[in-house]
């Protein structure tokens, strides 16, 4: 049974006849890395402090020594005061404070134990009954729980609130600029079948509302590009043809555009009310369908159409 030992140099460790009993902690030495923290500090010395007790603090300390003479000066008192606690520094005294302190991992980790005995020294070993040492560490894990667990869910919730308030915002604010736009539409069709133009205040409070959008709608009334599909039942849909050669449709009874406009400046960013295609379809109606070719086909035809349309710009 030798050529079992371990410390056979015959033995190889992976060997499978005896890989159940080869230990691999055994070439693994912690005791170098772990003995500063097993050891006492360097500061303890048991001939001036006694016995070691683990909630004492045995590092550097700030000494000052007065002598207190009498009045019939017969003797004197020799005073010592040490190093004052952290909660009785002053601002200006913590820099040094720290400076005195052993800031290695060892240091820190005799800080620890220090804490620990100290405060079961003072209340987990208290012989009078209290409940001091079931209220701490329940304070202890309600600040770990507000600050793992109830933070995030609030911050998680106001997300949610703020998110909620701005699209009841943003919708609020639709149905207002839906309203003007009507009451704008309404004077231009009123002064175009009175005069058969547009007043120039009227141009003005469309630029004002509609934006650089309101300049390019013109333009593209101007190429005699759009095309109306009509039903018997009156529903309508609006196909333009862009500058890049694609189909693009719209709708009067909506600020709904096909184009890529609509989908980024429009729905997500907010940027524009309605897009250049939008605006040219709802002018031209208001103008008696001026400038522009007038098909007659179905309902199916127009929804058809419209599918198509739809995903065509999506892919």
């Amino acid at each position: 049974m030798s050529w079992y030992r371990k410390d056979n140099p015959d033995v190889i460790p992976g060997n499978p006849e005896r890989i159940g009993k080869w230990d691999p902690l055994q070439y693994l030495d912690l005791t170098k890395y772990l003995k500063p923290f097993n050891e006492y500090p360097k500061d303890f010395n048991p001939r001036v402090h006694g016995a070691y007790l683990p909630y004492m603090y045995y590092g550097k300390r700030q000494f000052v020594t007065f002598l207190l003479f009498d009045s019939s000066a017969s003797f004197c008192f020799l005073l010592v005061i040490v190093d004052t606690s952290f909660s009785q520094l002053k601002l200006k005294e913590i820099p040094e404070w720290f400076a005195r302190r052993n800031k290695t991992p060892s240091g820190a980790y005799q800080l620890g134990i220090r804490a620990f005995w100290r405060w079961h020294r003072a209340y987990g070993d208290c012989k009078k009954p209290n409940l001091i040492w079931v209220i701490q560490p329940f304070i202890l894990f309600s600040l770990i729980n507000f600050f793992t667990i109830a933070i995030p869910e609030r911050k998680r919730k106001a997300s949610i609130a703020l998110r909620l308030l701005e699209s009841n915002c943003i919708s609020f604010y639709m149905n207002i600029l839906k309203e003007v736009e009507k009451s704008l539409l309404y004077d231009v069709e009123t002064t175009y079948t009175e005069k058969k133009c547009i007043s120039d205040q009227t141009m003005l409070a469309l630029f004002s509302f509609y934006g650089n959008q309101f300049k390019h709608a013109l333009d593209l009334i101007d190429t005699h590009c759009i095309h109306l599909y009509q039903s018997k039942t009156n529903n309508r849909l609006y196909q333009i043809h862009d500058q890049n050669k694609t189909l693009i449709c719209s709708l009067t009874s909506s600020n709904f555009c096909t184009c890529s406009l609509y989908r980024h400046n429009v729905l997500e960013k907010h940027e524009y009310f309605a897009c250049k295609h939008n605006i040219a379809v709802k002018l031209i109606e208001k103008i008696n369908n001026a400038n522009i070719e007038i098909f007659e086909v179905s309902d199916e035809d127009i929804n058809k159409k419209l599918i198509e349309l739809i995903e065509l710009n999506q892919h």
